[in-house]
C-alpha cells in the first residue's frame, strides 16, 4: 500500500513469504542506496496500528469511543433534522473511512457505529430518556427516493471500500460465490 512516500508491504504470515519480500528489500537497497524502517507493534500510522492481532475489536474499538464522544458534543447544539442529517453523514459516517478501506470492520463495531447514529438522529436534544426509533435501520438506509433517509449501511460501505482495493480474503458468500 502506498501512501505520500511511505509504502506498506503485506504478504501471507509465513516464514516462506517473510524471507522473500527480506531479500526483495535487501535487492532495492543496494540499488537505490535507500534504507527502510522496520515498524514495531507500538507505531501508528494514520491514527492506526501498524500490528492488529486477532481481536480486531479491541484495536479498532476506539472508533465508536470518538464518535460517541463527537456525537454527545453536539448534544448541546438545538439543530434540525436537516442538521443532524449532515453532521451524520458528513461525520460520523466520514470518520471510519480510512480504517474501513484497509481492514473489514467487525460486525459489532458497525453495529455500535449505526445504533450511535440512529440514537443520535431519533433522540431531542437535551433528554436523557429512552429513544423511540420510528424507522427501522433498513429503511433508514434506502435511498431518499426510495422512501429511506439514505444513511450508509456501515458493514455494506466496508464491503464496498475493501471491494475497490481488489480485497480476496473475505467470505465467499459475500463475494458471491
Amino acid at each position: 500500500m502506498f501512501f505520500a512516500d511511505d509504502s506498506y508491504i503485506y504478504c501471507a504470515a509465513t516464514s516462506n513469504s517473510a524471507f522473500q519480500v527480506l531479500s526483495v528489500l535487501d535487492v532495492y537497497k543496494m540499488a537505490s542506496g535507500q534504507k527502510f524502517n522496520e515498524a514495531d507493534e507500538r507505531t501508528q500510522y494514520l491514527g492506526l496500528a501498524n500490528v492488529i492481532g486477532r481481536n480486531k475489536s479491541s484495536a479498532l474499538g476506539y472508533l465508536t469511543d470518538r464518535m460517541q464522544h463527537r456525537v454527545e458534543s453536539w448534544d448541546k447544539r438545538q439543530l434540525s433534522k436537516g442538521g443532524k442529517k449532515i453532521m451524520l453523514k458528513t461525520v460520523v459516517q466520514e470518520l471510519p473511512i480510512y480504517a474501513m478501506s484497509i481492514f473489514l470492520l467487525p460486525n459489532r463495531i458497525c453495529k455500535d457505529i449505526e445504533r450511535i447514529m440512529s440514537r443520535y438522529w431519533w433522540k431531542f436534544s437535551g433528554r436523557k430518556e429512552k429513544v423511540i426509533h420510528w424507522m427501522c435501520r433498513a429503511n433508514m438506509c434506502k435511498k431518499k427516493t426510495k422512501g429511506g433517509l439514505g444513511f450508509k449501511d456501515m458493514h455494506d460501505f466496508n464491503l464496498s471500500l475493501l471491494g475497490r482495493k481488489g480485497y480476496m480474503g473475505y467470505s465467499s458468500k459475500y463475494l458471491g460465490e
